[in-house]
Parts: C-alpha cells; structure tokens; sequence
C-alpha cells in the first residue's frame, strides 16, 4: 500500500512537470509566432505604402 502510494504520487508529480513544461514551451512559441506575425505585418505595410503612395 505504501508502495503504490509512492508510486502514484511519483507518477502525478511527473505528469505535473510534463504539463508545466509543455505549457512553458507552448507560451514561448506563442510569443514568438507573434513576433514573427507583427515584424511580417510591420514588413508588408512598409512595402505596401510607397506603392500606395506612388500611384
């Protein structure tokens, strides 16, 4: 019995740590993904307007 309770508290104190990594790793790829997004949008709005304008 105490085994098993050994046993299970290590196993949910793993599952724990791989949630908290997971979600560490899933918020550092938001913010980058959204860097990405604002330098391409910041990138295609300044080629855009000396298109606009020219005409």
């Amino acid at each position: 019995a105490k085994a098993e309770k050994q046993r299970a508290k290590l196993i949910a104190d793993q599952a724990e740590a791989h949630r908290n990594k997971t979600k560490a790793a899933r918020t550092r790829r938001n913010e980058r993904v959204a860097e990405k997004r604002a330098a391409f949008t910041g990138v295609a709005v300044a080629a855009e307007e000396p298109k606009k304008s020219k005409k």
